[in-house]
């Protein structure tokens, strides 16, 4: 994803568009393999304010990723709106010449007059994604005993207290409704 920062100097209005559809590699997230399935669609809308780029747009695509719950694949949708500032790395403000990493999270530095913005979308991407994907609110998950997909069918394993500690509760439980 390339953007052409001299065609945007020389508009009028000093903003410009940018749609790109770009295939993407699986991303491996810790033990998660997510599958992109889509391509990445992003739409950026850049303005040029002095020196800085004022940067708003979407990012779309669908995930093929795993249920932590269940274990099921499915396709996770992602909707995310990018707010960002650029700044071109030959006029940054003195200050920031100084210790350029230390604005690293609040400004992109840009090296080049037409830089591939590709990472700094992927990095939306995975600061935007959940810790743990389920594949929805009332998914029951597996059974602890027999991993069964309880979404699919009941199973018929006995219930047992979690920790044998606590059985002399149970029991007690058990005489107190009765």
């Amino acid at each position: 994803m390339r953007i052409n920062l001299t065609e945007l100097k020389r508009t009028s209005d000093k903003a410009m568009t940018y749609r790109f559809h770009e295939p993407c590699q699986p991303l491996t997230l810790g033990a998660d393999l997510l599958t992109i399935e889509d391509g990445l669609n992003v739409c950026l809308n850049i303005g040029l304010v002095n020196d800085t780029l004022i940067v708003n747009g979407t990012l779309q695509t669908r995930i093929k990723v795993c249920c932590a719950r269940c274990l099921e694949d499915f396709l996770y949708p992602v909707n995310i709106a990018i707010e960002d500032e650029w700044i071109i790395a030959d006029n940054l403000p003195e200050h920031m010449k100084e210790a350029p990493d230390a604005y690293l999270d609040d400004i992109y530095i840009l090296d080049q007059e037409d830089p591939n913005v590709t990472e700094r979308v992927m990095e939306h991407l995975i600061v935007n994604l959940p810790m743990r994907f389920i594949c929805a609110d009332v998914c029951r998950g597996l059974c602890p005993q027999c991993g069964n997909n309880l979404n699919k069918s009941p199973c018929t394993c006995q219930r047992q207290a979690a920790d044998p500690r606590l059985a002399a509760l149970a029991q007690w439980k058990s005489n107190t409704v009765e």
